[in-house]
C-alpha cells in the first residue's frame, strides 16, 4: 500500500471517529421529557397538570440521588388547536408538507401536532435522563365546545437533592422531583398560569409486594407556586459571594436587567416578564426500621449488653475481666465497620454511630471499674508486697554500706592508719542496719572486719524487716493462702488484719454491684434516648 493510500485511510478512520464521538456526545444531551413549542392565543390562559408515580425505583443514600418513573397528564385549552391538527395531518399525510412533532410515538402516521402550543417544563433537579429509557406519550385533543388538550407522557430520571439521615433508621422525609414552567407568552398575552391538578401513588402498576428496597411509599403530593419578581436583583444578590461587574450590561446583581428570569425567550420587554411558576412533587418515604434493627441496631445493643457479663465474674480475676472488655472493644470495631461500610458521610454523627460511642464509652468504664475494684480487694495483698520489695532494697542497701566500711577499714589497716568509729547506737543503726550489732577490736584481720561488718548489716536488715515479714505471712494465712515453711502451727492472725481485708472485699463488693446497676440503667437510657429523640419526619424543604 503507498503512503498515500495509507494517509487517505487514516484520514478516513480519524473522521469516522470524529463522527461517531460527536454522535454520542449529541445522544447523551438529553432534552426535557415535558419540552414544549410554541407560543399560547390569547384564549388559553391556564394549564393543569396531574402527576401519578409509577414506580420508585432507587434511593441512593450514598449520592443523595433517586430514580423514579413518573406519569404526567398535563391538560389546557386551545379553541384552535383541534383545526389546526386536521390540516396538519391531511397535509403531512398527503405528502404535502413534513410533520415534526407526531401526536403520538406509539405508532406512525396518525397524526400530526405540528403549529399548536405546548406548554413546556424543564426539570430544576435533574441529574440525567436513562438514554436507554423507554419514551411513550399522546397528545389528545377534543373538539368544541370542549377545546382541551390532554398530554400524556412518561418520564424516568434520576434527580439529586440534599437529605438528612439524622434519624437513621427510623426516618421519614420527601423526595423532590422540581420543575420550572416556561411562560412563552407574547408581551400582549395575560400570561399563562399553571394549577396542580390530580395526584396519586399508583396507576398502571399492578401486583403485591414493597414498591422499592428499604422503603415504604406514605403520600404523594403536588404543587404550584408562581413567585412575583418586584425586585429580582435581590434575589441574585442574596445568593451571589461575588457582585456583577458595574460594566456587564445585563449584570444580575447591579441593574434591572435581572428581570430577564422572568421573561418570555426571544425578543422581549420588561413589560413582558411574568411570574416564575415552579412545580414541585414529593414523595413522602419512611424506612423499613425493622431490617435495621436486626443487622445494625442489635448487633451493637447485644456486644454493649453482654459487656455485663464482666460483673458476674471475680473481681479478684483481673485478666478474665479485662480479656473479655477487650474481646467485646475488638467485636465492637468489626461491627462497625461493616454498619459504616452502607452509610454516607455526613457532617453529622447518625444514632447508630451515637450508639456505637455510648458502647465504647460503656466498656470503658467496664474496664477501668474492674481495675478500681481489684485494687481495693487485693489492698492488703499488694501493700505486703510493696512491703517485702522495701525491705528487700533495705537490705540491699544495707549490705552495699557495709561493703563499702569494710573497704574503708581494709585500706586503712594496709595502710597503718588509726582508725575511728563513731559506736552510738543511733548512728550504728543508721548505717549498719542493726541496734545490736558490734564492730572487732582495732587491729582485728581484714577479714574478721569484713565478717563482723556482714554479719551487723544482716542482723540489721533482719531485724527491720521481721515486722513486714510477720504482718505479711498474717495476710495471707487470713486469705487462706500457703503459708511459709516452719510455719504451719502458727496461731490464727490478729482479729484486725483479716477483719481490714474483708471490709477490703466488702467494700469492693459493693462497689461492683453499685457499678453493675449505674452502668446498666445508664446505657439503657442512653440508647432509649438516642433513637427516640432521632425518629421520625424530617422536613428538609422547611
Amino acid at each position: 500500500m503507498s503512503s498515500s493510500s495509507r494517509r487517505a485511510a487514516a484520514s478516513i478512520t480519524a473522521a469516522a471517529v470524529t463522527a461517531i464521538l460527536l454522535l454520542t456526545s449529541a445522544a447523551a444531551q438529553m432534552e426535557s421529557p415535558l419540552k414544549g413549542q410554541g407560543m399560547p392565543s390569547n384564549d388559553t390562559t391556564d394549564v393543569y397538570m396531574s402527576v401519578y408515580l409509577d414506580r420508585l425505583i432507587e434511593v441512593d443514600e450514598q449520592h443523595y440521588r433517586h430514580h423514579l418513573i413518573v406519569y404526567f397528564v398535563i391538560t389546557w385549552t386551545d379553541p384552535t388547536a383541534f383545526e389546526t391538527v386536521e390540516r396538519a395531518t391531511a397535509s403531512w399525510l398527503a405528502g404535502n408538507s413534513s410533520c415534526g412533532l407526531q401526536c403520538t410515538n406509539r405508532a406512525d402516521g396518525v397524526a400530526c401536532c405540528d403549529d399548536i402550543y405546548v406548554p413546556s417544563f424543564s426539570f430544576r433537579n435533574v441529574y440525567g435522563f436513562p438514554q436507554d429509557r423507554a419514551t411513550n406519550y399522546k397528545m389528545v385533543l377534543l373538539p368544541g365546545p370542549n377545546n382541551s388538550i390532554a398530554w400524556q407522557t412518561f418520564v424516568q430520571g434520576v434527580f439529586y437533592q440534599p437529605m438528612d439521615l439524622s434519624n437513621f433508621p427510623f426516618d421519614s422525609w420527601d423526595l423532590l422531583v422540581q420543575m420550572e414552567f416556561l411562560d412563552s407568552s407574547p408581551p400582549d398575552h395575560p400570561g399563562v398560569t399553571v394549577h396542580s391538578s390530580s395526584a396519586g401513588l399508583s396507576l398502571y402498576t399492578v401486583g403485591k409486594g414493597d414498591p422499592v428496597s428499604q422503603w415504604s411509599i406514605d403520600s404523594i403530593t403536588l404543587s404550584a407556586e408562581a413567585t412575583l419578581l418586584p425586585e429580582p436583583q435581590r434575589f441574585f444578590q442574596a445568593l451571589s459571594d461575588v457582585p456583577s461587574d458595574p460594566s456587564d450590561p445585563l449584570g444580575l446583581t447591579t441593574t434591572d436587567s435581572a428581570l430577564l428570569r422572568g421573561c418570555r425567550p426571544g425578543p422581549t420587554t420588561l413589560a413582558a416578564s411574568r411570574p416564575v411558576t415552579v412545580v414541585s412533587v414529593k414523595l413522602r418515604i419512611t424506612r423499613f426500621w425493622s431490617y435495621h434493627m436486626l443487622n445494625t441496631v442489635l448487633p451493637v445493643l447485644l456486644l454493649g449488653l453482654l459487656s455485663f457479663v464482666v460483673f458476674f465474674l471475680e473481681r479478684s480475676d483481673l485478666a478474665s475481666r479485662l480479656g473479655i472488655v477487650v474481646t467485646l472493644f475488638l467485636a465492637m470495631a468489626a461491627v462497625q465497620f461493616v454498619i459504616a461500610e452502607n452509610q454516607p458521610a455526613s457532617s453529622y454523627v447518625l444514632p447508630t454511630q451515637q450508639a456505637a460511642i455510648a458502647t465504647y464509652c460503656l466498656l470503658s468504664l467496664i474496664a477501668a471499674e474492674s481495675i478500681c475494684v481489684y485494687r481495693i480487694e487485693t489492698w492488703q495483698e499488694a501493700a505486703a508486697k510493696k512491703q517485702v520489695l522495701l525491705e528487700a532494697r533495705r537490705r540491699h542497701l544495707a549490705a552495699v554500706r557495709a561493703a563499702r566500711s569494710a573497704a574503708a577499714h581494709k585500706s586503712q589497716h594496709e595502710l597503718g592508719l588509726p582508725t575511728q568509729q563513731d559506736f552510738t547506737p543511733a548512728k550504728r543503726a543508721d548505717e549498719l542496719g542493726t541496734a545490736t550489732g558490734t564492730l572487732p577490736p582495732a587491729g582485728s584481720p581484714p577479714a574478721a572486719a569484713n565478717g563482723a561488718a556482714a554479719a551487723n548489716g544482716e542482723a540489721a536488715s533482719v531485724a527491720e524487716s521481721s515486722k513486714g515479714v510477720s504482718a505479711l505471712r498474717r495476710r495471707w494465712h487470713c486469705w487462706g493462702l500457703k503459708r511459709s515453711s516452719g510455719d504451719s502451727h502458727a496461731a490464727p492472725p490478729p482479729t484486725a488484719t483479716c477483719h481490714d481485708s474483708a471490709y477490703d472485699a466488702w467494700l469492693a463488693y459493693k462497689i461492683d454491684r453499685w457499678a453493675l446497676a449505674v452502668f446498666l440503667a445508664a446505657y439503657a437510657v442512653a440508647i432509649t434516648l438516642i433513637y427516640a429523640l432521632h425518629s421520625g419526619y424530617i422536613d428538609l424543604w422547611g
